[in-house]
């Protein structure tokens, strides 16, 4: 799965960004919910090039003009 992207800095004041899908996947793991947190905050979840997806680029010209465009795949 390929999520758009944005500029990421950690957090430091203990509030972070989770994805709904990986803070369910968390919970039904049963642990509690210190580990459950420390775990998320590792966004490890996060996909990763290489890992959950490959990006590829193609170029297409029209009259003259080249636009190289990224495409994601699985």
């Amino acid at each position: 799965m390929v999520w758009d992207h944005w500029f990421w800095v950690d957090p430091e004041d203990g509030i972070g960004i989770v994805n709904f899908d990986a803070l369910l996947s968390a919970l039904k793991k049963g642990r509690s919910l210190q580990i459950l947190v420390d775990e998320l905050f590792e966004y490890e979840w996060l996909p990763l090039e290489g890992r959950d997806f490959r990006v590829s680029y193609a170029a297409t010209a029209v009259n003259g003009v080249v636009l190289e465009s990224a495409t994601s795949y699985p």
